[in-house]
């Protein structure tokens, strides 16, 4: 168990200082012009993290959950996903949940 923590601390600690590339200047900037985050997700991808839960035997690094828990932690805490993490509240309260009642699927979301 402590090799995990380690591996978490360690990984939550490179993925800090990429994304110290990445100011909140770069994301208001993309807010503003509605624009995706190319460079980000490109650094990213080169320093491997969005292979994180990718098995080995196919290019990736075969980590766990919990790595990759760790990873979007420290992405999230720099600000990347500040403005997604909105959208998505907002999505969420700009809808009702309804029960399925035919027992097909566990939820139904309806606009409300």
């Amino acid at each position: 168990m402590v090799e995990k923590a380690e591996l978490h601390q360690e990984l939550k600690s490179a993925v800090r200082e990429l994304c110290r590339s990445f100011p909140d200047v770069y994301w208001r900037e993309l807010d503003a012009k509605r624009g995706y985050p190319e460079e980000f997700v490109q650094a990213l991808t080169k320093a491997g993290y969005m292979a994180t839960l990718i098995p080995e035997e196919y290019g990736g690094a075969g980590l766990g959950v919990g790595e990759a828990a760790a990873i979007l932690e420290m992405v999230h805490h720099s600000g990347a996903f500040r403005r997604l993490a909105e959208l998505v509240i907002h999505n969420i309260s700009a809808v009702g949940v309804q029960v399925d009642t035919d027992g097909l699927a566990p939820l139904r979301i309806q606009a409300s």
